[in-house]
C-alpha cells in the first residue's frame, strides 16, 4: 500500500511547499478552498472544511495514511473583526479532524502558531503555557487544547493505535 498524505490548506504558503516536497515520497491529496491550484503532481480537491458533514467524505475520498492540517484564517485582523466567522476554521475544524483521524487510526499533525505566546519570555519550551494577546492566538491555543484532549481521550478509549 502506498503512503498517501492529506494536506489541508494546500494552496497556502506552508501547505503548497509541504505538498511540493512531500510528493517525492507520498501520493499527496491537497485540499484547497479559495485558490484553485496546488503544486504539479498533487491531487487538488476543492473543499470547504467548515462543512463538518463533508469531512468524513473527504477522508474517504482521499484515503490518506496521514493528515497534516494547515488550513486556517491566519489574518489576525480578520480574526479580530469576525471572531464568529473565523472560529469554525481555526478551532472547530482542527478538533473535528483530530477526532475523525483518531477514530480511523490516522496520524494527525496540526500546525499552530507562535502567536499562542505573548512573546515576552522567548524562547518558549514545548511545555510552556500559552498566553496569547490576540484573538487568532487565542483561537489557535484553544484548538491545540481541543486537539490534544481529543487525541488523549481517543487513545485511552479506543483500540486504534495513534
Amino acid at each position: 500500500m502506498s503512503q498517501r498524505l492529506l494536506v489541508t490548506g494546500a494552496s497556502g504558503f506552508v501547505g503548497w511547499n509541504l505538498c511540493r516536497e512531500a510528493r517525492t515520497g507520498w501520493e499527496v491529496c491537497g485540499l484547497v478552498h479559495q485558490a484553485e491550484d496546488a503544486p504539479p503532481g498533487v491531487t487538488a480537491v476543492r473543499a470547504d472544511l467548515r462543512d463538518s458533514a463533508r469531512l468524513p467524505q473527504l477522508l474517504d475520498e482521499c484515503a490518506p495514511t496521514a493528515v497534516v492540517h494547515l488550513a486556517a484564517v491566519a489574518d489576525t485582523g480578520a480574526c479580530q473583526r469576525d471572531p464568529a466567522g473565523t472560529y469554525p476554521l481555526n478551532v472547530a475544524v482542527p478538533a473535528r479532524l483530530a477526532r475523525l483521524c483518531a477514530e480511523r487510526g490516522l496520524p494527525f499533525t496540526f500546525a499552530s502558531t507562535d502567536l499562542v505566546f505573548a512573546g515576552t519570555n522567548a524562547p518558549y519550551a514545548e511545555t510552556a503555557r500559552p498566553d496569547p494577546v490576540c484573538l487568532y492566538g487565542r483561537q489557535k491555543a484553544l484548538a491545540e487544547d481541543l486537539v490534544l484532549a481529543d487525541r488523549k481521550s481517543t487513545r485511552l478509549n479506543s483500540s486504534h493505535r495513534i
